[in-house]
């Protein structure tokens, strides 16, 4: 991963044009511990000029999407998969034809830390896949874009003139007021989307090396050539881009826009030159393509391995091997027009690297923190959620048109409630279905939308340009004024028709909790939505949840009783069980029922024949007595005296808040991790490599030297000693004994005399504690780099013969106390 500093207005403002060079990149992938694994890239060089269209072709599996992904740091992780190599960037000054001699800016090999694995590689890449906020325009995209990206210190009409300018570049500006839109509302064409993604990509962002992968995916003649223009004309303008592109197998016209192209064939490099003499290099081989045919095409099936047949098979497996050892031999002895790979000559310019990246770096966080706060990001995201929810009329509509049908059959069913013995359970089960309705309807909106929007999200999250906790904030608050229209509804309809309480504070009551389940099982989706990797996963994991919650609210056919104890902890977590005795509470409270008693009298009374008199039968006790609601909870299992609709709504509240801490978790556990590249290293000339070593370890990341000290930077392997860097070679030495460190990714050596190894401990084996405290005495900070160390043999003779003397000067500490 490159780094570079940049003005963040715009990329064409640089004087310099940057040069993206790679060297022995391979990819290898495994199942099992028991195979081998397969190759995915194999040992692959070259570069990318600033100015030139470099397009990555191949047939399908050949590596094409692996070498952009590695190249821009996007490259997903996985624990199965290793990445070694080398990835750096040089500098030219743009009126240069010729990078030779340019100046490095940065380079960090390995590639390691949160940089690399954030994907936040500075670079503009430019995804397959095309996401949006469907409802949003383009002028708004790119202005919620541009708000984000540029400057604090540009003014709203500038960044608005910023777009604008942006949108005649892409030849968006006809469309500007066109919903960006999705599979279920028409918007722009698939060329304008991936034009709009590329400017999306480019605004405020200071690189000059653009990716694109597959940008022709999809699109019919007309819109690919579209697109490739645009990508050429930004490597013509006078910033001198560094475009570099994976295609499949483009057309006549599209191909003949390329400048340079990598010819891949199961991960190995075919060609890599001018795509003018591709047919050239091919044609030396004695492969001569016909004038007929189209040279992409000719070539894809020239590097392919036809399956067809056993022997068709074998014969373009020859031929592919064939093609490989020419240009690997072609390369090596300078006959090939292939670009040359970059090779890293000197420690010096190694050095120079480093200490340049630091600085790069330095200026990229200096450049973040013009980025808008917190607060300005959290406003910007309100109002794009608002838009994005209140626009979407198919899912409002649909919501709107479920609660009024559903609301109008459950009060069908249970019309008119009666206050008699069939009341009561009427009643617990047109609150009960309730309950299950809201949830449901919530949830399953939830994980519909906010599983695909996530992949736009977590997009840019990879860009830092916003936090977590700003979105996650934003989206509660944005969606809230929606969510809740449809259950008071639903409410509305559904109360007077049942027969509820007639009583204005209890039908408010109704209505809040209504609001509160539907909140609560929304927050639920996000938690689901926010930990499943997939919509497929989520709305299989989510309903069943949702049947576990039903299950054990204690309310549906079982009792408590039954309940294993091991389970019995969910009805505490469970949104149904809060929900519905917050429901029971505010409707049975206050109501009278008159149900028929089981006396033997009240019993005889009804048995009566009747033509006895009246009087006669009003004698005897009435076959009903009254039931208060109090008595009704009590056998619901929601006694007054113990629990009240408050002490509900609290705990419903405490499911909401969690809910909303757990998407926010998820978020951010879940976040794009991206693959580091690693550097092999090579044993120290001494002898074989300590126990601890690996033959495969991420470098060290680099940090900036302080001002007039030098600062080492060290190999993870050894710690012992800390030799300094030098921008010259160290002085010869007539011992035989060499200490090697490693500095960006290549080995240095030094040679020390045979008295020093002799105060070195073992990296394998424990030392004694007297002589760790001479280790790190001998590891101070070094002298200036013109000086010589102390206890080696220097300029100007001095030599010290013993370990005893150099020691007697040392202060008291680093002596062992008296035994």
């Amino acid at each position: 991963m490159v780094k570079q500093a940049s003005p963040p207005a715009t990329s064409t403002c640089c004087s310099k044009a940057l040069r993206l060079e790679w060297e022995d990149l391979c990819c290898r992938t495994k199942s099992d511990k028991s195979s081998s694994g397969r190759e995915i890239l194999s040992h692959v060089s070259g570069q990318a000029k600033p100015g030139r269209l470099l397009a990555i072709m191949g047939p399908s599996g050949s590596g094409k999407t692996t070498l952009l992904n590695t190249l821009s740091g996007q490259l997903p992780y996985s624990s199965s998969v290793r990445l070694t190599g080398q990835v750096f960037i040089t500098e030219e000054d743009t009126g240069s034809k010729d990078a030779a001699g340019g100046s490095f800016v940065g380079v960090d090999v390995a590639i390691p830390g949160r940089e690399r694995e954030s994907g936040n590689s500075g670079f503009v890449f430019v995804k397959q896949e095309d996401l949006f906020y469907s409802q949003l325009t383009v002028r708004e995209t790119l202005l919620f874009t541009a708000r984000l990206r540029l400057s604090k210190r540009m003014k709203d009409g500038e960044k608005r003139a910023y777009v604008e300018e942006m949108m005649a570049r892409m030849g968006l500006a006809d469309v500007a007021e066109t919903m960006v839109g999705d599979e279920k509302q028409r918007g722009i064409s698939g060329g304008e989307r991936k034009r709009l993604s590329l400017a999306c990509e480019l605004m405020g962002n200071p690189s000059k090396i653009i990716f694109a992968d597959e940008p022709t995916s999809g699109l019919d003649s007309f819109q690919s050539q579209s697109v490739v223009s645009r990508l050429k004309r930004l490597c013509h303008d006078p910033a001198r881009h560094t475009v570099v592109v994976s295609i499949h197998q483009p057309r006549n016209s599209v191909y003949a826009m390329f400048d340079d192209i990598i010819l891949l064939s199961d991960g190995h490099v075919i060609y890599h030159g001018p795509a003018g003499k591709a047919t050239e290099h091919f044609a030396r081989l004695g492969y001569v393509c016909p004038p007929e045919f189209n040279p992409s095409e000719w070539m894809l099936d020239l590097v392919s391995v036809d399956h067809s047949s056993p022997s068709r098979r074998q014969e373009s497996q020859q031929r592919v091997k064939e093609l490989i050892r020419a240009y690997q031999e072609q390369k090596y002895t300078g006959e090939t027009s292939a670009v040359s790979p970059p090779h890293l000559s000197s420690e010096k310019q190694k050095l120079l690297r480093s200490h340049q990246l630091a600085n790069s770096l330095s200026a990229r966080r200096a450049i973040r923190e013009h980025h808008p706060s917190w607060f300005a990001q959290f406003w910007l995201l309100i109002a794009r959620q608002w838009k994005q929810t209140s626009r979407d009329l198919f899912t409002n509509g649909l919501r709107a048109l479920t609660s009024v049908l559903l609301a109008g059959m459950f009060g069908s069913i249970f019309h008119r409630l009666g206050r008699g013995e069939d009341g009561i359970s009427e009643r617990s089960a047109v609150l009960m279905h309730t309950c299950i309705n809201t949830a449901m309807i919530a949830m399953v909106k939830t994980l519909n939308l906010f599983t695909r929007e996530r992949v736009v999200v977590g997009r840019e999250q990879t860009k830092k340009l916003y936090s977590t906790s700003s979105y996650v904030l934003s989206k509660v608050i944005g969606e809230l004024p929606v969510d809740a229209f449809f259950p008071v509804v639903f409410g509305c309809i559904l109360y007077p028709m049942v027969g509820l309480q007639a009583h204005g504070q209890r039908f408010a009551r109704f209505l809040g909790i209504l609001v509160l389940q539907t909140l609560t099982s929304s927050a639920l989706g996000l938690t689901i939505g926010s930990l499943c990797p997939s919509t497929e996963a989520a709305l299989t994991l989510g309903p069943s949840i949702m049947v576990v919650f039903i299950l054990l609210s204690g309310q549906v056919g079982t009792s408590n009783s039954k309940i294993p104890p091991f389970l019995r902890w969910v009805q505490h977590i469970s949104l149904i069980r809060w929900a519905f005795e917050a429901l029971c509470l505010n409707e049975f409270q206050g109501l009278t029922f008159t149900i028929p008693s089981r006396s033997p009298l009240r019993i005889l009374r009804r048995l009566l024949p009747p033509f006895l008199p009246p009087a006669f039968r009003r004698a005897l006790p009435s076959p009903l007595v009254p039931l208060a609601g109090a008595e009704v909870l009590k056998r619901l299992d929601m006694d007054p005296a113990r629990t009240s609709m408050g002490r509900a709504v609290r705990a419903q509240s405490l499911i909401l808040l969690g809910n909303y801490l757990l998407t926010y978790a998820g978020l951010r556990f879940h976040a794009p991790r991206f693959q580091p590249i690693m550097a092999t290293s090579s044993p120290p000339a001494s002898g074989p490599l300590p126990p601890s070593h690996s033959t495969a370890t991420p470098l060290p990341s680099l940090t900036p030297s302080s001002p007039g000290r030098d600062h080492p930077v060290e190999s993870r392997a050894y710690r012992t000693l800390r030799p300094p860097m030098a921008l010259s070679p160290p002085p010869p030495s007539s011992s035989p004994l060499a200490l090697s460190t490693t500095v960006g990714g290549a080995r240095s050596e030094e040679r020390r005399t045979p008295s020093l190894s002799s105060s070195i401990p073992s990296p394998s084996t424990p030392s004694p504690w007297w002589k760790r405290r001479r280790s790190r005495a001998i590891s101070a900070p070094s002298p200036p780099l013109s000086a010589s160390l102390p206890f080696s043999s220097g300029e100007g003779g001095r030599k010290h013969s013993t370990l005893k003397d150099r020691t007697a000067s040392w202060p008291k500490l680093f002596h062992p106390p008296p035994r």
